[in-house]
C-alpha cells in the first residue's frame, strides 16, 4: 500500500508539473517564460530519497514543502496572497523588498534546497551530496541570468521563507 501511494504521487507530479508554465514575466533578473523545472527536479530528488529509504510518503512534509515553495515564488503572480492568513497558526512570512527585482527560480531553488535538508532527517552523505549538487547546478545556471545582486537577494529570500516554514513546522 505504501508503494502504491508513493508511485501514484510520483506519477501525479511527473505529469502535472511539466505542464505548469508560469506567465511570461520579464524584467531585470527574470526569465521570460520561466517554467516548473526547478520544482520538478527538487520533487524528483525528494521522491528518490524516499524510495531509496523505503520510507512511506509523508504527506505532512510534502504539504509544508509545497507551502514553502508557493510562498517563495508567490510574488511573481500579481495580487497573490500568502497562506499565512489562511492556515492554522501559520506565522506571517517574510516579505520581499518592494522596489527590488527578484529571480523566482533562484528563490525556488534556495527554498527547496533548504527545506529538503531540514525536513528529511538522517540523510546519508550521498543524499547530502545530491542535494548540494542539484542546488549548485541551478545556482550556476541562474546566477549568470539573474546577476549578482538579484541572485543574492532572491536566494536570501528563499532561505528566509524556508526558515520561517521550518520553524512553523516545529511548533
Amino acid at each position: 500500500m505504501k508503494k502504491l501511494v508513493i508511485y501514484s504521487t510520483v506519477l501525479t507530479w511527473l505529469f502535472f508539473l511539466p505542464g505548469c508554465k508560469k506567465n511570461d514575466v520579464t524584467g531585470p533578473g527574470l526569465q521570460k517564460g520561466a517554467d516548473a523545472h526547478v520544482a520538478l527536479d527538487w520533487y524528483k530528488l525528494q521522491l528518490s530519497i524516499l524510495l531509496e529509504r523505503n520510507s512511506s510518503l509523508n504527506g505532512v512534509l510534502f504539504g509544508y514543502i509545497g507551502i514553502g515553495l508557493y510562498e517563495a515564488v508567490r510574488y511573481e503572480t500579481k495580487n497573490s496572497l500568502s497562506f499565512s492568513s489562511q492556515l492554522y497558526q501559520m506565522p506571517d512570512m517574510p516579505a520581499k523588498e518592494n522596489t527590488d527585482d527578484y529571480n523566482w527560480e533562484v528563490s525556488a531553488n534556495a527554498v527547496m534546497a533548504s527545506m529538503t535538508r531540514s525536513f528529511y532527517g538522517g540523510l546519508t552523505t550521498a543524499n547530502l551530496t545530491r542535494i548540494d549538487s542539484l542546488e549548485n547546478a541551478y545556482n550556476q545556471k541562474l546566477q549568470s541570468v539573474a546577476g549578482t545582486e538579484v541572485f543574492n537577494r532572491s536566494q536570501a529570500f528563499g532561505k528566509s521563507i524556508a526558515t520561517a516554514i521550518y520553524n512553523w513546522y516545529l511548533t
